[in-house]
């Protein structure tokens, strides 16, 4: 009953906080659901541009079109076979989990329609193998370890294509992932994250991780908005229903193409030396993946 009355009491705030609105003192702990006093160095904007790039290109490389528009498969690249792509897998989203060393430990792109499942999500499915992977190297212990659950993910990086949904959002924090970033906004979302994290910062609440627009670091990457006003605006459709359409479309294809391309094309030389190992780790995952992976 006491959480129930917690809870509806900080709420309404958090929404308001959330969209930039509320009480001005409130603006000063978490204005539009990050907080403001954020710096980050030039170091941690390239790592996390090239983590940005390297999600945007597993989509790219993951691509998935419907079987009944197979034949329109040259129209967004090409020289690309069409068995290059995937067919019926799901939403056209990506996501990886980065540890603290610059390791990429999980990833996973949406696969809702070929599971027939609303729980294959990116950020879901990208979690699950970070686990696996974390876990077969050091098995289960004691809950007070490092390696248990609720500890193992606090240094991580969660960074997705799109801001994450409700359910994604809840994965995150119930695994205590440090921050999340994503590539797009959501507005079909209510900016759930921004809420979760606003939230953890009230006494005893749970921990969430720090959500993060890319657009805050990496120019290229608030373009993708733009993107998508601009498909919304030609196409005729609205939020409700544009982000799907959007992320079936050829103006979302080459602009995660060219993501692709401009991490594949940097060098060693052009980071600093405490991101080449991140840079190596993007770009061998871009290397090796296909779409029969998906």
């Amino acid at each position: 009953m006491k959480r129930r009355m917690f809870l509806d009491s900080i709420l309404p705030s958090a929404v308001l906080i959330a969209q930039g609105g509320g009480r001005a003192e409130a603006k000063t702990i978490c204005a539009d659901g990050v907080e403001p006093q954020i710096t980050l160095s030039p170091a941690e904007k390239q790592r996390h541009e090239i983590f940005m790039l390297c999600a945007f290109g597993l989509v790219n490389k993951t691509w998935s079109l419907s079987s009944k528009m197979k034949f329109m498969a040259g129209i967004f690249d090409k020289d690309r076979p069409a068995d290059d792509y995937c067919f019926d897998r799901g939403h056209n989203i990506g996501a990886l989990v980065v540890d603290f060393e610059g390791n990429i430990i999980g990833w996973g792109v949406n696969t809702s329609l070929a599971s027939n499942s609303s729980f294959e999500h990116a950020e879901v499915r990208a979690m699950r193998m970070a686990t696996a992977k974390l876990n077969s190297r050091n098995p289960p212990s004691d809950i007070g370890s490092k390696q248990s659950y609720f500890r193992m993910f606090r240094e991580c990086i969660v960074y997705t294509t799109l801001e994450s949904c409700a359910q994604c959002s809840g994965v995150l924090a119930l695994s205590y992932v440090k921050s999340v970033v994503f590539g797009q906004d959501d507005p079909t979302q209510s900016q759930i994250g921004n809420i979760l994290f606003t939230l953890s910062h009230q006494p005893n609440a749970q921990y969430a991780p720090r959500p993060m627009r890319a657009s805050r670091f990496l120019d290229s990457a608030g373009g993708l908005d733009k993107v998508y006003k601009v498909y919304t605006n030609s196409a005729g459709v609205s939020d409700q229903n544009g982000q799907i359409h959007f992320l079936n479309s050829a103006m979302a294809f080459n602009y995660f193409n060219d993501a692709a391309h401009k991490l594949s094309a940097m060098t060693a030389q052009q980071v600093s030396p405490e991101n080449a190992s991140s840079l190596a780790n993007a770009q061998t995952l871009l290397r090796t993946i296909t779409s029969t992976q998906c």
